[in-house]
């Protein structure tokens, strides 16, 4: 990591009793292929920063960063070259995570426009070398010393943007726990290492192929151009985006997941 005058790292020890490397998941796979796309921009990295409960120390948050890392597999997995020379996740059964710790002053404000300066946002969005480092950085903003706020930046390849919320959401509801020294969490019920397993069992080979005959099909009947417009009609360069909300789609979610089996996370 960079070398910043004054500036604070603190390194989370952890050990787990899961480790092991397996074949990647679908999802993995088509990740790092667009990753491996990427020239300048980094959609793939995604970033979280949301306010600490008063009174949790930065040893509560080291706690807590070291029972995640535990709890999910993803937050301590390395991508590398397996021995048929295909690519392989490496779960880190234990070692160190470095996190940094950034003064904002007494007068630190609460919002992401106002990070203090050695938070270098440019340096933050940096790709992630997954075959060396985890898809996790984090960094803890202090106001006179006391942790304000935290900064969670995921590799997409750990975390999409609904497993993003479920991380911060579970940390900060183990940082309002009583009993900061006694922080645990069981291992998620399903990993990623799980996924690959079923991914590659008979029921899981049909379940891919039935999905992709669905999409092929899907994509077959749909028209090439949803909006007949240049991507900005201003000539300004970059996209618009439309955002549509539907209370009858949120009503009949319920039914739409009971049916297709598919997940509710992110609702």
């Amino acid at each position: 990591m960079r070398q910043l005058a004054g500036l604070e790292r603190v390194t989370v020890r952890f050990t787990a009793g899961s480790a092991g490397c397996a074949p990647l998941t679908l999802g993995q796979r088509n990740v790092l292929a667009w990753i491996g796309r990427q020239r300048t921009e980094r959609s793939d990295v995604l970033s979280h920063l949301f306010p600490v409960p008063p009174g949790a120390t930065l040893g509560d948050i080291a706690g807590t960063a070291r029972a995640l890392l535990i709890r999910h597999e993803t937050l301590r997995t390395t991508y590398v070259t397996g021995p048929d020379g295909e690519l392989v996740q490496q779960v880190t059964g234990s070692g160190e995570f470095v996190f940094e710790v950034h003064e904002g002053g007494a007068d630190e404000g609460t919002g992401g426009e106002d990070l203090p300066a050695s938070v270098d946002l440019g340096w933050w969005y940096r790709p992630f070398d997954l075959s060396a480092e985890f898809g996790l950085r984090m960094a803890v903003i202090t106001r006179s010393g006391q942790p304000s706020r935290v900064l969670l930046m995921l590799s997409h390849v750990a975390a999409d943007f609904a497993a993003q919320e479920i991380i911060a959401t579970e940390f900060q509801d183990l940082l309002k726990a009583a009993d900061h020294a006694g922080l645990a969490m069981p291992l998620a019920a399903h990993q990623p290492r799980d996924q690959a397993m079923y991914e590659l069992s008979a029921p899981g080979r049909r379940r891919a192929e039935a999905g992709l005959r669905h999409w092929e099909a899907t994509l077959r009947r749909s028209p090439q151009c949803m909006f007949s417009l240049p991507a900005n009609p201003a000539g300004a360069p970059g996209q618009l985006q439309g955002v549509l909300y539907s209370r009858a789609v949120a009503l009949a979610l319920d039914g739409v997941v009971a049916r297709t089996g598919a997940s509710q996370i992110g609702r």
